[in-house]
């Protein structure tokens, strides 16, 4: 039917150290015969965050900052908020660990948090001298 089936993942155990180790790797062609390989397939669920999320999520968020000390937990609070209108976890089927997430909040209508004062200033110190006025501008509202 119309239900999301997630997207297929063939992994291949031990590749990566049979490749270190100078024996076949994935790249080498595959007669079929003897194959050290298995095949195993993971199917990825793509849904929207929800509080039992909260710890996976902020593995992902805690390196924004390159590893920078910084209220996440309080951004990780604010992308739960906006839960069902923005915002997905995914996971494998079946299970709590959170692989990856995509969500987005507004810097604008939480520019008083710790967190995003916290973002602005790490991202101001990584944009490039002559950009600074206009990022600044638009992490304030001012222009776009």
């Amino acid at each position: 039917g119309d239900e999301d089936q997630g997207a297929g993942l063939l992994l291949k155990p031990g590749a990566y150290a049979e490749q270190r180790q100078g024996g076949r790797n994935e790249f080498e062609e595959d007669s079929g015969e003897g194959s050290d390989f298995e095949e195993l397939e993971v199917v990825f669920d793509n849904m929207n965050p929800q509080e039992k999320d909260f710890h996976g999520i902020k593995v992902f968020v805690s390196e924004l900052l390159d590893g920078e000390a910084f209220d996440s937990s309080a951004l990780v609070d604010a992308m739960l908020e906006v839960t069902g209108k923005v915002g997905t976890v995914v996971k494998t089927e079946g299970a709590e660990d959170v692989f990856g997430i995509v969500s987005a909040v507004s810097l604008r209508s939480n520019a008083q948090e710790k967190w995003a004062k916290q973002l602005c200033k790490f991202m101001m110190s990584k944009c490039p001298a002559d950009k600074r006025g206009k990022l600044e501008g638009v992490l304030s509202g001012s222009s776009g």
